[in-house]
């Protein structure tokens, strides 16, 4: 049995031979980044600063979101094994795009309710992206290069898209006055990522 000739410098042989694939990989990750830095690191300190709900229930709504993303990604990633994870990948980020606003502006209605249900629903749609973007990432390098494509494309994601989401999100809003820029925002990745 012959084996691969592993690649010496495999992050030179990444840009240079899969390039494209480094600009999916970017793609799946940063939506994947702004998913989880909106829905559960930005969430509870956004809906109590530019909506007024109770920071404390925010961060108990917040902790059972995260469960409940945690169970749903456990019933995705079995449903992905059997019929796909790209499949699964883009009705996430095709529901996140079309439905996303609307979900943002339920938290106007001045009621925990809708609170609840639009969180709800937008952990639903993001939890199909998160449970799947990283099958995804594994499939798109050969094995030869599979660790430095998967670790660039993940780190420089969560990094610069995830990391930076919180900061320019709340200048948005400070610039154009308009409190729902968060969907927005995750509209225009999830435009982009459905495309890959």
């Amino acid at each position: 049995q012959k084996l691969k000739k592993q690649s010496s410098f495999p992050l030179k042989e990444i840009l240079s031979k899969y390039s494209v694939q480094v600009g999916q990989g970017a793609l799946l990750t940063s939506l994947g980044a702004v998913t989880v830095s909106l829905f559960f690191l930005f969430m509870p300190n956004y809906l109590s600063t530019f909506f007024h709900y109770p920071f404390d229930s925010l961060m108990g709504l917040n902790s059972i979101l995260i469960f409940t993303c945690s169970l749903f990604s456990i019933l995705i990633s079995y449903y992905a094994d059997q019929h796909g994870y790209l499949k699964l990948f883009r009705f996430g980020a095709l529901g996140l795009l079309l439905f996303s606003y609307p979900l943002y502006a339920l938290f106007a209605w001045k009621s925990f309710y809708w609170v609840v249900l639009a969180t709800l629903l937008l952990t639903g749609m993001g939890s199909l992206v998160i449970s799947v973007f990283t099958s995804i990432l594994v499939g798109l390098y050969p094995t030869s290069v599979r660790y430095t494509g998967v670790a660039l494309v993940y780190n420089l994601g969560f990094a610069i898209a995830g990391g930076f989401t919180p900061l320019l999100v709340t200048w948005f809003i400070q610039v154009t006055g308009n409190r729902f820029v968060p969907s927005v925002y995750l509209m225009g990745f999830s435009g982009f990522a459905f495309l890959v």
